[in-house]
């Protein structure tokens, strides 16, 4: 889970709304808010905009007046307590800063045909259920766990992959440019609460299985693309996987639907409205 990202915002003198992102990503704030001007760099006079790490060591971060939550409600819920504001699954899910930021709504980066069949398992929070699931997996076909979680059992392979948080979705090493599934499971099954995981896999080109809140994942993916997670998927998984042609037109289907990340973004913008 990427941190918290923190919003400070605020009306300035100037005609138009003037945001200061502390160096983190502008591109969600700028559609967030289109008639803002939104500086990478600390500005005079702009509002502080940054994560929970950098907001103490950076002057122009700590005074905040909205905060936007990537965590679950009740983590959010606490969050509260700080802030004037915040933005957490109960306004839009996180999947959408990240939809946003990394520019998907461009499209996302090319991918190449999977030469793993296995599915890729990355995570550290090993909740019960990821790690069952994982397990049910790996009796049906091949899994490789990165990261600390493990699975139950003893079929799960152990692979590295140094620095995944940042470069899942990008690096050519990156288990989900070269794996055909990546398991995406939230670790709380709760409305409006779907983070970066499920996207991050579909811009390696790995194909997700999903398990959290698929109304907000399938306004952001094209879900005919994605496996929700039940008991018939891991026979579903290997059926894919034995099946070379049945696979590969699921996985040449289009990865995001950039009508309805629209219609995201517009519903964020009204519910953000200062």
């Amino acid at each position: 889970m990427l941190p918290v990202q923190i919003v400070a915002l605020a009306f300035s003198h100037a005609a138009k709304l003037r945001i200061n992102s502390c160096g983190y990503e502008t591109s969600f704030l700028t559609k967030l808010f289109p008639n803002a001007v939104v500086h990478a760099t600390p500005q005079a006079g702009a509002y502080s905009v940054g994560n929970v790490q950098t907001t103490f060591h950076s002057p122009f971060c700590r005074q905040l007046n909205a905060a936007v939550c990537g965590e679950d409600r009740d983590y959010c819920k606490r969050v509260q307590s700080k802030y004037p504001r915040v933005w957490g699954p109960s306004v839009f899910p996180y999947a959408l800063v990240i939809f946003y930021n990394r520019g998907y709504d461009n499209g996302m980066p090319p991918a190449v045909p999977p030469v793993v069949k296995g599915v890729a398992y990355v995570q550290l929070n090993c909740v019960r259920h990821r790690e069952a699931a994982a397990a049910a997996l790996s009796d049906h076909v091949d899994v490789f766990a990165f990261g600390k979680c493990r699975g139950f059992g003893t079929r799960i392979q152990r692979r590295t992959f140094p620095g995944y948080f940042t470069r899942l979705g990008s690096d050519p090493q990156s288990p989900y440019r070269t794996h055909a599934f990546a398991l995406t499971m939230e670790h709380a099954n709760q409305r409006g609460y779907c983070t970066e995981k499920a996207l991050l896999a579909a811009a390696g080109g790995a194909i997700p299985i999903y398990d959290g809140d698929p109304p907000s994942l399938c306004k952001l993916l094209n879900c005919d693309r994605v496996l929700f997670w039940n008991a018939t998927t891991p026979r579903v998984v290997a059926a894919l996987l034995a099946d070379e042609s049945l696979y590969a037109k699921m996985w040449r289907l289009p990865r995001i639907n950039a009508g309805k990340a629209r219609e995201a973004l517009l519903a964020a913008q009204r519910a953000v409205r200062l």
